[in-house]
């Protein structure tokens, strides 16, 4: 006899239970749930409440197992088992509050800029290919009156949905106030899975565009994943890096915007998250290019906050930090070279001209200024130097 089956006293009663022939007075176990029913302890394997363990004849240690799949580690109290299925309750609560806020959250945000708003600004109904047919097929959905969803019914379940439905045992089926809500949040999640498998699909296309050097086309694909799901982050930063390939470092400045404005007055949970992160980085990016150093030092800020030990971001950082310094200083020896006053003195003169010229000779970079300033402000200074021996000192 083979002892993982058991004695053969145990095989007959589980053979006639399984047949419906057995004693009910030696029922061993009942189908169901766990929650309502009166039972020893609960199988997870196989979902079968146990009235009477299982214990092998030949084990010393009289473990208590299941009598119909003989394990003992899927095996809990009535107690846990319920626990388990409050679990399940709880959560699924949770996602419809959690649901129910962003909702909340999203309508307040729109009363303040409009959808419209956003895709005037971000032109979501203007493509810039027209040649192409795959950004033809994106653009017919790029205007805000052809939006087939309600946009602030999208959000990112963090439970699996089809459990509440597709299982059984996963919660109690008793329960109408529970089935309800399982099935009113599934449905309302298929719009949004279906939302952002447009999204997805659409960012993809614009990845493979940008990948191959089509930055045009890869900006209208990322409008139009945009237009599937406006609270899908990825494809703003995407935007943002395919208008700053082509030098459209305003329009990337916009779409790093409205990333971030989502981020801050709907999902504020993604504020540490990679996708805020690479929206500070790119809007740094731009500002930068746009020599707005102080915006763009803001940001980089921003970013180095979420992730302090990112090599772009560092490098960034020091590059915007460099500039803005060479600009401050770019804008002194405009104000000194234009007012007499100052390039009649010479202790200003002296100043500015040390300045400068560490500044130029501290590094290997070559580093020029588009005026003629510094040239006048050192012949300035040489004009001091030749006039009078004190200044020589000095």
């Amino acid at each position: 006899m083979n002892p993982q089956f058991g004695d053969l006293g145990h095989q007959v009663e589980f053979v006639k239970q399984a047949l419906g022939m057995g004693d009910p007075g030696k029922k061993m176990f009942n189908e169901g749930n766990g929650w309502d029913g009166h039972y020893e302890l609960y199988c997870n394997k196989c979902n079968v409440e146990v009235l009477r363990p299982y214990i092998a004849e030949n084990d010393m240690k009289r473990l208590k197992r299941c009598p119909k799949c003989q394990t003992l580690n899927e095996l809990f109290t009535r107690e846990e088992r319920r626990q388990q299925l409050q679990s399940h309750m709880d959560q699924l609560l949770e996602e419809e509050t959690a649901m129910k806020a962003r909702r909340k959250k999203c309508k307040k945000f729109r009363k303040k800029r409009s959808a419209e708003q956003q895709f005037a600004e971000m032109q979501l109904g203007h493509s810039d290919d027209d040649d192409d047919d795959d950004a033809k097929k994106d653009n017919s959905r790029n205007n805000i009156v052809s939006l087939t969803y309600k946009e602030h019914e999208m959000w990112t379940s963090t439970v699996d949905l089809d459990s509440y439905l597709d299982d059984e045992f996963y919660v109690p089926r008793s329960i109408k106030e529970v089935t309800d809500r399982a099935w009113d949040l599934h449905a309302k999640y298929a719009v949004c899975q279906k939302q952002m498998d447009l999204a997805v699909a659409a960012k993809q296309r614009g990845n493979e565009a940008l990948k191959a050097g089509n930055f045009t086309r890869a900006t209208e694909h990322y409008k139009a994943s945009i237009c599937a799901r406006t609270d899908y982050k990825p494809s703003y930063n995407n935007l943002a890096l395919a208008y700053i390939k082509r030098k459209q470092y305003r329009a990337a400045i916009v779409a790093c915007d409205w990333c971030i404005a989502f981020i801050e007055h709907v999902d504020e949970h993604q504020r540490d998250d990679d996708v805020c992160f690479k929206a500070h980085l790119r809007r740094a990016t731009a500002y930068k290019l746009l020599e707005q150093y102080e915006a763009a030092r803001t940001d980089i800020d921003a970013a180095l906050r979420i992730k302090p030990n990112d090599g772009a971001a560092k490098k960034l950082r020091k590059d915007i930090k460099l500039l803005h310094k060479r600009a401050t200083l770019r804008a002194k020896l405009a104000a000194q070279c234009t007012s007499d006053a100052n390039l009649n003195d010479f202790e200003s003169v002296f100043n500015l001209s040390v300045e400068f010229l560490t500044e130029a000779t501290q590094t290997e970079e070559e580093f020029h200024f588009e005026t003629g300033h510094s040239e006048e402000l050192l012949r300035r200074l040489l004009i001091f130097l030749a006039k009078e021996k004190k200044y020589c000192v000095r």
